[in-house]
């Protein structure tokens, strides 16, 4: 049911941030996208542009893609 999802949302949130946390930066640039869209987390334009910084600063290229595009 829906409460699945919710739930699978939730764990997959958890699941990026331990990724970002250990230095992982395509889990870095999820997040991003993440708290920009407001995708399964409440919509944050500074944690969008926090991660996506830093995916790119670790060289993920499509975070300074959409860092671009958000300029």
């Amino acid at each position: 049911g829906e409460g699945d999802t919710a739930r699978d949302l939730s764990q997959a949130v958890r699941w990026f941030q331990a990724g970002a946390r250990r230095g992982d930066a395509e889990s870095m640039y999820v997040l991003g996208v993440m708290f920009l869209r407001g995708y399964a987390v409440e919509a944050s334009q500074a944690q969008a542009i926090t991660w996506l910084q830093r995916a790119a600063d670790a060289g993920y290229a499509p975070a300074s893609s959409v860092l671009s595009a958000m300029n």
